[in-house]
């Protein structure tokens, strides 16, 4: 008769239980660990950035300015403590009033670079927590500070191809710069076309952030086009861009010359467009244009008097950033004119979508003498 299982019977079967118990042990301890991993790369990583001041100074200098681009480039912020601190020098009162206006100094930084406000929390510490006993000049440089600390998620670097060929408007082959540009109007990478209007070229570049190509010719009207690079899309095969050629009397709509809503300020990404006809006009001696400003506006919102006013004095204003952006980096007054058309002209008179409603703020140029 064979005997049965020791289990059946309740025996005690010491080598197998501690077996077994030491691998529930180590399954549930890996899966700890693979749970705090997986925390930690979805929810990001706490990092401390620290600038400094020169003496009894509350302005951001360029090398300051830098660290903090670094940061904003190589991570995504969704939280950032900021605490300013002085030296020793000075009374109590003074120096929360210092460590107020330097970090206030940081946080307008950090604004202009489009940070949310609402995730930015300051402190104003004063002298009360220095890192050192400032007992020398070089012990109070380092506490003349701001602390970051910022939570916030790597931003995953990656590397694109990117092939195409540009032509005109009678699909002839183009010679022309292509330069490819992050939101803020950043260069990441400048190339030209071949004989053949052919270019390819690889860049590397941050997944899941938008990115620009800028085309540049000196006897064609200039165009950009916007791409995304998602986790599935790091290859751009087969773009085909048409640069019509300059003649007078014609108008061409400025890509990607666009503008937040209700004011004249461009959105970042406009910026390698306004160099590019900066360079039109600068290599055009005879190119005369007229800069034409245009505003959103839905055709199904009522109209009233005083929105119409507003509208065409935001047009006006678009036109005239243009203008005086080109007269200031030196193209003359008497090849440049000016003028807002209101909501009159739009693109897209029923948009709905952000898209859309940002392509009818807009500028456009009028080709008047070549």
């Amino acid at each position: 008769m064979q005997n049965p299982h020791p289990a059946s019977i309740g025996m005690a079967i010491p080598f197998p239980v501690n077996f077994i118990s030491l691998r529930k042990k180590t399954i549930l301890t890996i899966s700890f660990l693979f749970l705090i991993f997986m925390y930690t790369f979805g929810q990001g990583q706490k990092l401390i950035k620290t600038v400094y001041f020169e003496y009894d100074n509350y302005k951001l200098d360029d090398e300051e300015k830098n660290k903090i681009d670094s940061l904003l480039l190589d991570y995504k912020i969704t939280a950032i403590n900021i605490k300013g601190h002085c030296d020793k020098n000075g009374n109590n009162g003074y120096n929360d009033n210092l460590s107020l206006k330097r970090v206030n100094a940081v946080k307008d930084y950090l604004l202009s670079r489009e940070i949310n406000d609402s995730i930015i929390h300051i402190d104003a510490l004063g002298k009360r927590k220095p890192v050192n006993k400032n007992r020398n000049e070089d012990e109070m440089a380092l506490n003349r500070r701001v602390e970051m600390e910022v939570n916030c998620t790597y931003n995953r670097q990656t590397v694109i191809m990117i092939q195409g060929r540009v032509v005109n408007e009678h699909n002839k082959p183009l010679i022309a710069e292509v330069s490819l540009n992050d939101n803020e109007g950043n260069e990441v990478k400048t190339t030209h076309s071949d004989a053949n209007g052919n270019y390819v070229f690889n860049a590397q570049v941050i997944v899941n952030k938008p990115y620009s190509l800028t085309y540049y010719n000196e006897h064609n009207f200039l165009s950009s086009q916007p791409i995304l690079v998602s986790e599935k899309t790091r290859t751009f095969r087969n773009l085909t861009t048409v640069l019509p050629e300059l003649k007078k009397g014609k108008k061409y709509v400025f890509k990607n010359m666009n503008f937040f809503g209700n004011v004249a300020t461009m959105i970042p990404a406009s910026k390698p467009s306004m160099e590019a006809l900066l360079k039109l006009m600068r290599k055009n001696k005879r190119l005369t244009i007229q800069i034409e400003g245009h505003v959103n506006y839905p055709v199904y919102q009522e109209m009233t008097d005083e929105m119409g006013k507003f509208n065409q004095w935001l047009s006006d204003e678009r036109a005239k950033m243009v203008y005086e952006y080109l007269v200031k980096n030196g193209i003359e007054e008497n090849r440049l004119s000016k003028i807002g058309y209101g909501a009159k002209y739009m693109l897209y008179p029923n948009a709905v979508s952000d898209e859309l409603m940002e392509k009818n703020r807009r500028v456009e140029i009028n080709v008047v003498d070549y």
